[in-house]
Protein backbone atom coordinates (compact mmCIF):
# COMPACT_ATOMS: atom_id res chain seq x y z
CA UNK A 1 0.00 0.00 0.00
CA UNK A 2 2.88 2.27 1.09
CA UNK A 3 4.71 1.70 -1.92
CA UNK A 4 1.25 1.86 -4.13
CA UNK A 5 1.59 -1.75 -5.35
CA UNK A 6 -2.12 -1.92 -3.97
CA UNK A 7 -4.58 -0.11 -3.92
CA UNK A 8 -6.24 -0.97 -0.16
CA UNK A 9 -5.13 -2.79 2.55
CA UNK A 10 -6.99 -6.00 2.86
CA UNK A 11 -8.92 -6.20 6.01
CA UNK A 12 -7.39 -8.47 8.74
CA UNK A 13 -9.05 -10.57 11.13
CA UNK A 14 -8.72 -9.64 15.02
CA UNK A 15 -7.04 -11.86 16.86
CA UNK A 16 -7.62 -11.94 20.66
CA UNK A 17 -5.39 -14.21 22.54
CA UNK A 18 -6.05 -14.54 26.20
CA UNK A 19 -3.43 -14.08 28.98
CA UNK A 20 -1.79 -16.69 30.17
CA UNK A 21 -1.93 -17.46 33.69
CA UNK A 22 1.32 -17.64 35.75
CA UNK A 23 2.41 -20.24 37.71
CA UNK A 24 4.77 -19.37 40.42
CA UNK A 25 6.43 -21.76 42.24
CA UNK A 26 7.33 -21.47 46.17
CA UNK A 27 10.15 -21.06 48.11
CA UNK A 28 9.93 -24.40 48.95
CA UNK A 29 9.94 -26.00 45.49
CA UNK A 30 12.84 -23.60 44.34
CA UNK A 31 14.67 -24.98 47.42
CA UNK A 32 13.86 -28.68 46.53
CA UNK A 33 14.77 -27.29 43.12
CA UNK A 34 18.03 -26.52 44.06
CA UNK A 35 19.23 -29.12 46.75
CA UNK A 36 20.03 -31.46 43.46
CA UNK A 37 22.41 -28.69 42.12
CA UNK A 38 25.81 -29.91 43.07
CA UNK A 39 28.29 -28.01 40.57
CA UNK A 40 29.40 -24.57 42.64
CA UNK A 41 29.45 -21.96 40.36
CA UNK A 42 25.63 -23.41 39.05
CA UNK A 43 24.26 -23.43 42.56
CA UNK A 44 25.64 -19.86 43.12
CA UNK A 45 23.89 -18.95 39.26
CA UNK A 46 21.03 -20.10 40.45
CA UNK A 47 20.72 -18.84 43.71
CA UNK A 48 21.78 -15.19 42.31
CA UNK A 49 18.46 -15.66 40.24
CA UNK A 50 15.86 -16.67 42.95
CA UNK A 51 17.30 -14.27 45.61
CA UNK A 52 17.30 -11.09 43.25
CA UNK A 53 14.80 -11.84 40.84
CA UNK A 54 16.57 -11.99 37.82
CA UNK A 55 15.55 -13.20 34.59
CA UNK A 56 18.15 -15.74 33.10
CA UNK A 57 19.58 -13.77 30.44
CA UNK A 58 20.07 -10.82 32.78
CA UNK A 59 22.16 -12.62 34.73
CA UNK A 60 23.93 -14.34 32.15
CA UNK A 61 24.96 -10.54 30.88
CA UNK A 62 26.59 -10.23 34.15
CA UNK A 63 30.51 -10.27 34.31
CA UNK A 64 33.24 -10.51 36.94
CA UNK A 65 34.70 -7.33 36.34
CA UNK A 66 31.71 -5.19 36.35
CA UNK A 67 31.05 -5.99 40.14
CA UNK A 68 31.90 -3.72 43.28
CA UNK A 69 33.57 -6.60 45.55
CA UNK A 70 34.65 -3.69 48.04
CA UNK A 71 31.48 -4.33 49.66
CA UNK A 72 32.33 -8.14 50.05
Amino acid sequence: YDREEIKRIPPFPTICVPEAKIKWITEAQQAEILSHVREPMLRAFYLLLMRQGCRPGEARALRWEKFDRKGF
